[in-house]
């Protein structure tokens, strides 16, 4: 199962961002949107669960959540925005997903691409989509890799 990640759009889809996620099976979409024709440009690559983020207006917020528990290939993943302070959101949203059994929480906020395990814990934030996307690929009920893909 290929996963695409994206985040932090604020109302603006990167023309690269259909050819970056080409052949994924779904994709993750981790708030601050910017507007729900982002998201339908988006399902028209692939099946797409979605978030709102801090800057997000009530036309996504309507459509969408705080917070997501999605199982893909037997790996349960959350989906948050975060928000708050850079320096302790990898804290607040283990916390947040403390009771859901997640293996991998995607997340977005900081703009600042990464993919690091805590406590058994995968966190991943694929960065500014204006800028970077992210791929996650689950094989055989593990999280078999990750990467960054610069627009």
């Amino acid at each position: 199962m290929k996963i695409g990640v994206i985040s932090d759009t604020h109302g603006f889809l990167h023309p690269q961002v259909p050819l970056a996620l080409d052949g994924v099976d779904m994709i993750l979409h981790a708030g601050d949107v910017g507007g729900m024709d982002v998201l339908c440009s988006l399902e028209e690559i692939a099946p797409t669960h979605a978030v709102y983020g801090n800057m997000d207006g009530p036309d996504v917020m309507q459509e969408t959540k705080l917070k997501a528990v999605i199982g893909v290939g037997g790996v349960i993943i959350g989906l948050a925005h975060g928000g708050g302070s850079p320096h302790d959101i990898i804290t607040r949203l283990g916390f947040m997903f403390r009771e859901d059994g997640v293996k991998v929480i995607v997340f977005g906020h900081t703009h600042c691409p990464m993919g690091e395990e805590r406590d058994g814990i995968f966190f991943f934030n694929p960065g500014d989509g204006r800028k970077t996307v992210g791929i996650l690929e689950i094989k055989e009920g593990v999280l078999f890799d990750s990467r960054i893909i610069e627009l």
